[in-house]
């Protein structure tokens, strides 16, 4: 609870530096997302989606639950895990 605290004030801060810019923002709302979410880059995300693909290609993991989209069609290299 200390770290969520302590990032809601140094958000609040971010807000006033932009002087009225951002008043329309949320710093609990900011605070609850970055809890929320461990990846910081698309790039984050990206190793982490090929690290479950590699995964699975070695039998490490037996299956992935796969929602939206279908990472065996939209991977750049498709012809890989085909």
């Amino acid at each position: 609870m200390m770290a969520y605290n302590q990032n809601i004030d140094s958000i609040r801060g971010l807000i006033k530096e932009n002087l009225g810019a951002w008043d329309g923002i949320s710093e609990e709302a900011v605070a609850r997302m970055r809890a929320q979410n461990r990846f910081k880059t698309g790039l984050d995300i990206a190793k982490y989606c090929a690290k479950i693909m590699r995964d699975l290609e070695d039998g490490s993991i037996k299956w992935a639950w796969v929602q939206v989209n279908n990472p065996f069609q939209a991977t750049a290299n498709a012809n890989h895990w085909i």
